[in-house]
């Protein structure tokens, strides 16, 4: 039977890695439920992660890979050669909605759309592995017009894997860093403290901690400022952080010089701001220098995108939820090949159907079919929202 050191042959690991390997190979063998691999920017973290994986294989266990985001997935993916999914994607039905009528803040009737946890039978060995798991929250939030599960992403996770139930032999694996800012609504990462898993979910945890920085470019000042954090983070002093110029990857930069900087700078580029003031001036120069001096901000409001693809009695099955700004129109009059339904959920509109309007306020559902052309205005004071679903 192989070691798990025989499957990190494609690396040369560092005695901190090698540690970290073998009480996972520890962990796999024993009955604790949760395992912790913490450690800092460029400890080689999510590197490990392929030979773990390989080790996990050897043992003939079934393996669940999965991430936060879609990103953190596909950089996972890249690591291991293995297809990981996003913990919503994996632990969440989204064959039935579930809708339940509630009231908001201001005690107007209001609904909420939930999705219920999976079920799975088949869940008695696996071996569950996360990465980047800081980013995972226990915290409820019932403001959220759709809800997952319990809310507690953290929480169903565990409850999905059935982790540290008596009658199964799951186990958790969980990747990341505790010093990156931990989820909204909580003071830590509650999926990297083994005092939170134990005394809330009465959990065995084993973890171990990587510090040496392996990654190519660990000689860089924006590294050596997070590692410093760290060190403050770890040590809880906070007396003395300093921002130094090196000439390559830190710079200062005066205002009137940003944006022949930004220019230069041939990568991806993410400007990060202080102040939302400064994030608009910012924003609003560079749009000027890419298409004029007389472009503006798009200020409609936002969309997120839920639902996307074919279903069994659908061609095609699109749902996503728009906030619209005060008396803005969500697009001039279009039409489409798909129906669609809107079911407004907060404020009040108006719908143009066929050059005609119809008045439309919480809980009203709009039916548009299709190739008719049509387009909603929200009528209301501040945002209003809806939810769009479209079919063919």
């Amino acid at each position: 039977m192989s070691t798990i050191l025989s499957c990190f042959d494609h690396l040369t690991l560092t005695n901190n890695q090698q540690q970290a390997a073998l009480a996972i190979e520890q962990f796999l063998a024993g009955n604790d439920s949760v395992f912790l691999l913490k450690g800092y920017a460029g400890t080689g973290k999510t590197t490990l992660l392929k030979g773990i994986c390989q080790y996990v294989m050897s043992q003939e266990r079934e393996m669940l890979l999965m991430a936060p985001t879609g990103r953190a997935a596909q950089v996972m993916g890249s690591k291991t050669d293995l297809p990981p999914t996003t913990i919503h994607k994996a632990i969440y039905s989204f064959h039935e909605l579930d809708t339940i009528e509630t009231t908001d803040e201001e005690g107007e009737e209001t609904f909420q759309f939930i999705y219920q946890l999976r079920s799975d039978a088949d869940i008695v060995s696996q071996v569950f592995i996360v990465d980047e798991g800081s980013m995972l929250s226990d915290h409820e939030v019932e403001s959220e017009f759709f809800k997952f599960g319990s809310g507690r992403v953290l929480f169903d996770l565990l409850r999905f894997g059935k982790i540290g139930q008596s009658n199964v032999r799951t186990q958790l694996i969980v990747v990341g860093d505790p010093a990156q800012l931990p989820p909204v609504g909580m003071a830590s990462s509650p999926a990297l403290d083994e005092v939170y898993l134990m005394e809330e979910f009465k959990l065995t945890v084993s973890s171990a901690e990587l510090q040496e920085v392996v990654r190519q470019g660990g000689e860089s000042g924006v590294l050596e400022l997070a590692t410093q954090v760290r060190h403050c983070i770890t040590a809880n002093r906070f007396t003395h952080f300093a921002i130094t110029d090196n000439g390559a990857d830190i710079q200062t930069i005066a205002w009137n010089d940003f944006l022949s900087a930004y220019k230069k700078a041939n990568a991806r580029k993410v400007v990060i701001c202080y102040k939302n003031k400064t994030a608009k001036d910012l924003s609003e120069r560079i749009r000027a220098e890419r298409f004029g001096s007389t472009a503006r901000l798009l200020e409609k409001g936002g969309i997120r995108r839920m639902f996307d693809r074919p279903t069994a009695m659908t061609k095609r099955f699109e749902m996503h939820v728009t906030t619209l700004n005060e008396g803005l129109w969500s697009h001039p009059p279009h039409t489409h090949r798909a129906a669609e339904f809107l079911l407004m959920v907060d404020k009040s509109s108006q719908e143009s159907i066929d050059g005609k309007l119809f008045p439309a306020t919480v809980g009203d559902l709009i039916f548009l079919e299709s190739e008719v052309p049509h387009a909603l205005q929200n009528t209301s004071k501040g945002s209003c929202t809806y939810v769009a679903f479209q079919f063919e």
